[in-house]
Order: structure tokens, then C-alpha cells, then sequence
């Protein structure tokens, strides 16, 4: 439920051009509002799940707040949250639309209770938005929740049928005429994803563009792929992947799987919004998941296609630098970090042996699932002069005191590392780690041995360090 609660949240328009002052498309008031512990405004400038945004409100000395971004459309839709509460919010070209949090007092209890209420010029799509995406998103439909509550394809896709056709019946209170044409269309994208997870295999492998059965792939026919609307939904990637053989996308390298995507793109994508957004999540997976052994062959096409957009190579550039510069035998970039004592240390001082490193952070519990597995390779290799293992936190500065806590509680009996945020930037950057916990092996002359290295469960792992250990005594 919380994709598709994040998803409905994603600001419709604002993929491509970068963000400027334009209009208050949002104005409003939290009391309290700078003792929130969580709340802002929501939004996904490229409508990339994983690349989703939490703006600060930016309050002033009364609570009061303002949100502006440029729409390369009429209308878009952006998300505002507040502790516990949230609404989504159709916003519009050159008008203002205002939320604030108020106190209502239920008829029934008496209780009062706060509440975020809106006004404005599209009030009335901005109440049927609302509407329709939680009347849409229940468990009966979506398939997600407890298996006893989830129910059969058929059953799944008559109820929404009927929840589609009774939100229709309310589109004729929406006003003015401008707005209730956005939102029929954004009823009509609803709709097809909608139809799209419920026959698609998502309940087994949560993977909601999975190429599907017939059926699946008649909605498919359905879709136009150059309706930036259907970002919201991420139409036109799955549009794109049904016209893509399934095996090239389970590759470890997914270079032929991109080149590819973008020979299916070349003819039919034409509008700018939705070729920027494909190719951003295309790239970006490739990228950080997609292990290219070329990378020129990987990126070369994929510049010359995307050449006008500059936007997306100034991205993308530095990634990909990044990954030709840490290809095995590459000699590893300098970095810097300190031991728990404040002593600065460099990451040259450690060669003469394979360096086995943990790129990890005391809030990742990836991470911290994986350090019983790297305290039993440190057991094992305890003895043996040819390898080190070493971790390296990339904890905020603001928290390096929970890494000195952690540390001093667990007392892990390998080397262990922090960077201050400057120190982090870098490290990310040159070994282009967007996620981790992130695995890295060095050989003993500081050249690069495999700069996303199998994680300390991998069931090899022993295997793998001791056929590179051999190699590098040779």
C-alpha cells in the first residue's frame, strides 16, 4: 500500500524542466509546523520512485509556507504531508491553491482532531483525487496486504469495474471543465494500471511492470506511450518493456537490454517529457544495477539518442566516469576517512594486502543484516597476512556519535572507518555508490578487483577471496 500511496503523490508535470519560480502554485499554514518530525512537500521530479523528493515546508516565523515549481503542463499534482496527515493536491498554472491544518471536532465523537483542509480554484478535483485514489488503492484490488485478504484476477478486476464507474458518475462535480477533463484522464491511467497489477504477476514477485499473460498484454495495446499523464503510473515504461524479450532484463550486464529499450524508444516516443523520464530510468538502472562491462558500448548510443537533453547527461556524466574509472585493474581512487580515535587515515595506507571493505551506515539495516556475515569472513581470515577486511561508515556527521556508540557496544574485531560529510561525498561519488550496503575488493597493489563485490552472505564468498588472494600472490 505505501506505493501506491507514494506513487499518487509524484508531481505529475514536473519530469523534465528544471525547477523555477513561476507561480504560488501552493500556499498554507501549519501551527507547529517546526516541531513536525516528518512532513513537507512531496514530489518526483523525474517520477522515479526511488528518486522521490521531501521538500521542508521552508516555513516562515508564523507557520506559513509557499511552493512553486514550473509545469510544463496545465496541471499537475503535488503531495503535502504534515506528522500523520497528508493530501494530495491539484495545482494549476498561474493559480494558487491553499492547504492549511486546522482543528474539526467529529459530529458523532466530539472529538477534535487536526486536519489538512484546501481551498482554491480546483478544489473540487483536488476532492475527487483524493476520492478516487483511495477508493482504487484498496487491498481487493491492488493485491498487496495479508494473503487472505487479497482476492482472484476476476474477482479483483469486477470490483474495479465498479469502482471506476462510480467514480465516473462524481467526475461531473469537478470544476471548471479544464480540470475535469485532467482528471478523466487521470482517471483513464488510474484505471489501465490498475488493470495492469491486478493481471499482471505482482502478488508473487512484487514486480509491477512484469510482462504479463494475453490479457495483459491487450491493456498494454491500450496505452499511449506519449501521454506524460501516464507517468504517473509509469504507463509508457511498462509500454516500452512489453515490447522487450524478458530474458535480456534478467542479465547481470543489462547493456543489450538497454540498447534495446532505446531501439524500441527511437520510433514511437516523440513527446520530450516522457523520452526524458524512460531514459532517466533506464540509465539510472543501468547505472546502479546494471553492471555494463563496456561501458562506452552501454552509454556512447545512449548519448547520441538523448544528445539534446543536457539536463540527463550532466546527471549522468559523473556516474559514468565513475564507473569507467573503478573497471577492474583500474587503480582505486584516494579517499580519506578516520579511525574511531579522530586519527585521519588514507585508503593508500592500506595496501600490501587484498582489502575486503564495507561500505555501510548505522541506520542501514541491510547493512547491519550483514555484519554477522562479515565478522565470520574476518574470523576466518584472522590469521592470514594477505587480506584485511575493513569497514567505512558513511554515517552523517550529525551522527557520528551513534558509530562511536555502535562501535564501542558490538566491538567488532576488524578496522573500522568514518568519513566526515565531505570525505563521504567523494567516496560515493568516485565509486558511484547510490545505494548501499555496497561491497568493495582492492588488490594488494590498490588496483580495483571488483568495486560492487558479492556481500559477506553470498554462499562463495570464501571461495571468491581465496581465488583472489591466490591471484594476487602470483
Amino acid at each position: 500500500m505505501v506505493y501506491h500511496r507514494l506513487m499518487i503523490r509524484l508531481l505529475l508535470a514536473a519530469c523534465l524542466l528544471p525547477l523555477s519560480a513561476q507561480a504560488q502554485l501552493i500556499k498554507g499554514h501549519i501551527p507547529g509546523g517546526k516541531q513536525m518530525r516528518w512532513g513537507g512537500i512531496e514530489y518526483s521530479r523525474d517520477f522515479d520512485f526511488f528518486q522521490q523528493q521531501l521538500l521542508p515546508f521552508n516555513m516562515d516565523e508564523n507557520d506559513h509556507f509557499v511552493f512553486d515549481t514550473q509545469l510544463p503542463g496545465q496541471f499537475g499534482i503535488v503531495g503535502v504531508n504534515t506528522d500523520g496527515r497528508s493530501i494530495d493536491v491539484v495545482v494549476e498554472r498561474g493559480k494558487t491553491m491553499t492547504v492549511n491544518l486546522t482543528t474539526v471536532k467529529d459530529k458523532k465523537s466530539a472529538k477534535s482532531y487536526p486536519r489538512l483542509t484546501v481551498t482554491g480554484p480546483n478544489k473540487t478535483a483536488t476532492d475527487y483525487l483524493n476520492s478516487v485514489n483511495r477508493a482504487t488503492s484498496i487491498t481487493a484490488i491492488t493485491g498487496y496486504g495479508r494473503p487472505e485478504e487479497r482476492v482472484g484476477k476476476e474477482e479483483g478486476l469486477r470490483i474495479l469495474e465498479e469502482t471506476i464507474t462510480r467514480m465516473r458518475k462524481s467526475l461531473k462535480k469537478v470544476k471548471p471543465q479544464a480540470a475535469r477533463d485532467f482528471m478523466s484522464l487521470y482517471t483513464d491511467m488510474l484505471y489501465n494500471h490498475y488493470r495492469l497489477e491486478i493481471l499482471s504477476e505482482h502478488r508473487h514477485t512484487h514486480i509491477y511492470w512484469q510482462w504479463g499473460n494475453e490479457d495483459y498484454k491487450k491493456v498494454i495495446t491500450e496505452i499511449d506511450p506519449n501521454d506524460p499523464v501516464g507517468l504517473t503510473w509509469r504507463l509508457p515504461h511498462r509500454w516500452v518493456y512489453n515490447q522487450i524479450d524478458p530474458t535480456l532484463a534478467n542479465q547481470a550486464d543489462l547493456t543489450d537490454y538497454a540498447l534495446r529499450y532505446i531501439e524500441v524508444m527511437r520510433p514511437v516516443i516523440t513527446d520530450k517529457q516522457v523520452k526524458h523520464c524512460l531514459l532517466d530510468n533506464l540509465v539510472d538502472r543501468v547505472v546502479t544495477q546494471g553492471n555494463p562491462e563496456d561501458v562506452d558500448r552501454f552509454w556512447k548510443p545512449i548519448a547520441e539518442y538523448t544528445a539534446e537533453d543536457t539536463e540527463l547527461l550532466h546527471k549522468y556524466l559523473p556516474k559514468i566516469e565513475a564507473l569507467k574509472n573503478t573497471r577492474a585493474g583500474k587503480m582505486a581512487p584516494e579517499q580519506t576517512f578516520s579511525d574511531i580515535n579522530g586519527k585521519p587515515h588514507q585508503l593508500s595506507e592500506l595496501r600490501g594486502k587484498v582489502l575486503y571493505i564495507d561500505v555501510w551506515a548505522t541506520w542501514c539495516v541491510p547493512c547491519k543484516m550483514e555484519i554477522p556475515h562479515f565478522a565470520r569472513v574476518a574470523e576466518h581470515y584472522k590469521d592470514d597476512p594477505a587480506i584485511q577486511l575493513v569497514s567505512i561508515s558513511t554515517d552523517r556527521e550529525r551522527d557520528h556519535d551513534k558509530w562511536r556508540q555502535m562501535i564501542a557496544d558490538e566491538k567488532p574485531a576488524w578496522p573500522q572507518y568514518v568519513m566526515n560529510d565531505a570525505e563521504n561525498e567523494k567516496f560515493s561519488a568516485d565509486f558511484n555508490i547510490q545505494f548501499i550496503p555496497r561491497f568493495i575488493i582492492i588488490n594488494a597493489d590498490g588496483t580495483i578487483q571488483n568495486a560492487d563485490a558479492p556481500r559477506p552472505s553470498d554462499k562463495n564468498i570464501l571461495q571468491t577471496l581465496d581465488a583472489i588472494i591466490a591471484k594476487n600472490k602470483k
